[in-house]
């Protein structure tokens, strides 16, 4: 008898509880999330810290990791992204969050492998508050508009690397505009000024094609390279004949000074009139810069990787 009493005092509170639940959400207690809204607990606190006036946040339907911060009535007013750099311990996962107009609103470290010095260097306010207002038509590199932290310039490098990738992934996604002048394109232009026209290989990604009317004169490709702070992007202009004519940085996570060496017209000389027959290495056939040898031998590999690249379309 007394089981049967409890059990109908059970199924009595049930359902009250569950009355109580609908007459909670019908008066609008408990608001409907949209569909798609972001559900990971972790990914909300970061996106709150960095959209504080949005209302929900939504997972982007075509492209993992990115978000859109919606307001009450659903509107978009604002993206996020999370980008990848390497840092000084491996690693480093930012999520950067811009407004409609493109411009950097905040961003936050998700993932790295750091020591907590260095970390603590690079979440402080003063260095990340550098990336506010960019934007992808912005270098967004340390030492050029952001600048490094000194004892941690493998972890600022890292997540300067993240921001810069957060960007370029909303642009490729259309959700900011991507950059006017595209850096290798603008590269391309001035190894081959003489050129009527500079257009993309039609099969070999990473390849420009330099045109005197409808005459293909040259080849842009771009290479990459290890240097002292990470990845150094490098274009290298050669003629028909596989000879280089040029090349150029653009992009880098050098410091100023050595960066600087490398980019001097005497050490970048060097390279032209050379081919993919040469050795192409610092202290072999090509001089080093004292001081930044790590940059100078990040510069060489750099343009050994597009010579590689250029004998697709030079066969």
């Amino acid at each position: 008898m007394m089981n049967r009493i409890l059990s109908a005092i059970t199924v009595v509170v049930v359902l009250v509880v569950a009355a109580g639940a609908i007459l909670v959400a019908d008066a609008g207690l408990v608001p409907d999330r949209p569909e798609g809204a972001v559900e990971d607990d972790a990914m909300l606190r970061r996106l709150g810290e960095i959209f504080p006036d949005a209302a929900d946040f939504l997972r982007d339907p075509d492209v993992d990791e990115m978000y859109i911060a919606v307001d009450a009535d659903g509107e978009h007013t604002g993206y996020a992204a999370v980008g990848v750099g390497t840092g000084y311990g491996g690693d480093m996962r930012v999520l950067v969050g811009v407004g409609l107009d493109g411009s950097v609103v905040g961003s936050v470290l998700v993932e790295h492998s750091e020591t907590a010095g260095f970390v603590d260097d690079i979440r402080d306010p003063a260095f990340r508050d550098q990336f506010v207002g960019k934007s992808a038509d912005d270098p967004v590199q340390l030492d050029d508009d952001i600048d490094g932290v000194s004892g941690a310039t493998g972890s600022a490098s890292g997540y300067t690397q993240a921001v810069r990738a957060a960007l370029d992934r909303l642009a490729d996604a259309d959700r900011v505009e991507a950059p006017d002048d595209d850096p290798v394109l603008v590269a391309a232009r001035e190894i081959f000024a003489d050129a009527t026209d500079i257009v993309a290989h039609d099969t070999v990604d990473g390849v420009l094609v330099a045109l005197d009317d409808e005459t293909a004169v040259g080849y842009a490709v771009t290479g990459i390279g290890e240097g002292y702070g990470g990845d150094m992007k490098v274009v290298v202009g050669l003629d028909t004949d596989g000879v280089i004519r040029g090349a150029k940085i653009v992009s880098h996570q050098e410091t100023a000074g050595f960066v600087d060496d490398i980019q001097d017209p005497a050490f970048r000389e060097q390279f032209v009139g050379r081919s993919a027959g040469d050795e192409l290495r610092i202290d072999v056939d090509i001089d080093g810069v004292s001081g930044a040898t790590r940059s100078a031998t990040g510069f060489a590999a750099a343009v050994r990787d597009a010579v590689a690249l250029a004998g697709e379309v030079l066969e």
